[in-house]
């Protein structure tokens, strides 16, 4: 079971209250939210470069129209500072009310829009946005400019908000550096780490973790997917449909043949390719991209363009998901506006859904009898199911060809445009929201 913990904010010196800690065996492979203290070492640290995600960065395409007015806070005035630690918010200043989300981080400034005194909390209740209250005793009124980072923060020339380690096999995390020293748990392959500190031990050097620590021969630094998505324009190379060669060296042939035809050459993952004929020769299907130039099928994915689902309004927001195909598009109103590959889950699920939840970072877990999984501080985590999101993956680089765990993995570009394109927007200095009906909707169709 994949257990998404929302990771510890970036900045900041509190720690944050455990809300569930359930942890369960199922047998198949699922997504699920937990939220655990903070552990300061899991903020970013130095250590040797990873390579900058390469060719065009997406950006998101625009504010999102259909928000309540109030949203658009002032940029200056009332405002409530937190100085440490993070708040939780929640939807009305009342006990037991829903949870909106939670903010945080040092030197922080809210916009105070009103104060009340209500019950469930001994201090004042502030309201700083739409269906958002807060009520601290760490929270200061005051005057001043807005201020808030925006998480996760990413360092200049940097993919991702850390640097992360990758075990290369299944293996044992020790309580010490030494093969000798207690076993913490067993980790199964391509669980991935945020890099912290190393140290020398038996049989060489070894990498801390936040439980224990790591043979450094085990472990491989991860590098995050170059794949970037296509900003649609409706014209060119910015129109569906559009064809990727999948996550892995795709051959060409001279002819499509059942029987292994002459290779005329290679084509790299992710490159762009026109399928001008498709055609199913014995039990594989081949793809033409040019005069006597066939792939597999397989090695290639197109995304298409598809009509507006009933219920969608024509300035909504939505996503459309292709398991089959291994695609994302993007929707505003009839509009296609963005386009990738993803890697689906074994059993992502298919049907109509809403953005519910967004976290900046979280830290994925499920147990099996092989082992523990998990890969700690996953930068840009959407909800559209309990249990299942889209999230950016650091641990591979086979989008449209290898299957996750259970949600859609993204890679680490695609992910952060699809988190600030989808709705409700994250506000500067929050580390998570959670969608109120005051938001406008993101619809997600998987099929």
């Amino acid at each position: 079971m994949l257990l998404p913990m929302p990771a510890r904010p970036k900045s900041g010196s509190g720690s944050l209250p455990a809300v569930s800690v359930l942890l369960l065996s199922l047998p198949v492979v699922l997504c699920m939210l937990l939220i655990a203290p903070w552990d300061a070492s899991a903020a970013p640290v130095a250590g040797p470069g990873r390579a900058p995600v390469s060719g065009p960065v997406a950006r998101p395409m625009g504010p999102v129209s259909a928000q309540a007015p109030e949203a658009r806070v002032p940029s200056e005035g009332r405002v409530l500072r937190l100085d440490r630690g993070s708040v939780k918010v929640v939807a009305a200043p009342a006990p037991r009310a829903a949870e909106r989300g939670l903010l945080g981080g040092p030197k922080s400034a809210f916009p105070l829009l009103e104060e009340r005194r209500a019950p469930g909390c001994r201090h004042p209740w502030y309201r700083i946005g739409p269906d958002a209250w807060v009520c601290d005793r760490r929270l200061r009124p005051g005057t001043g400019p807005v201020a808030g980072a925006a998480q996760p923060i990413l360092r200049p020339g940097r993919s991702m908000p850390n640097q992360y380690l990758v075990s290369v096999r299944t293996l044992e995390e020790r309580a010490g550096p030494s093969p000798s020293s207690p076993r913490v748990r067993t980790l199964r392959e391509d669980s991935g780490f945020v890099l912290r500190g190393v140290v020398p031990g038996d049989g060489g050097p070894w990498r801390r973790t936040r439980m224990g620590y790591l043979p450094s021969r085990e472990l491989r630094f991860a590098r995050p997917s170059s794949l970037a998505g296509v900003a649609l324009t409706g014209e060119g190379e910015g129109a569906l449909p559009i064809s990727w060669v999948s996550g892995a060296t795709a051959w060409v042939h001279s002819q499509p043949s059942a029987a292994p035809a002459r290779r005329v050459g290679g084509l790299k993952a992710y490159g762009r390719v026109k399928v001008e004929e498709t055609r199913q020769v014995g039990r594989a299907r081949w793809a033409r991209i040019g005069p006597d130039r066939w792939v597999l099928g397989d090695r290639v994915r197109t995304a298409t363009a598809r009509p507006r689902p009933a219920g969608v309004g024509s300035g909504d927001r939505w996503i459309h998901v292709s398991l089959g195909d291994w695609t994302l598009v993007a929707y505003e109103g009839d509009r296609p506006v963005y386009a990738t590959l993803i890697s689906r889950g074994y059993n992502t699920p298919k049907g109509r859904f809403q953005v519910t939840r967004k976290l900046a970072m979280a830290s994925l877990r499920f147990e099996s009898r092989g082992g523990e999984y998990e890969a700690e501080s996953v930068p840009w985590v959407v909800y559209f199911k309990p249990r299942f999101a889209f999230h950016s993956a650091y641990w591979h680089d086979g989008f449209g060809d290898r299957a996750s765990h259970g949600c859609v993995n993204l890679s680490p570009a695609d992910a952060k445009w699809l988190f600030e394109w989808t709705t409700p927007a994250l506000p500067p200095g929050w580390y998570q929201i959670n969608r109120a009906p005051s938001d406008p909707a993101t619809h997600v169709i998987i099929e």
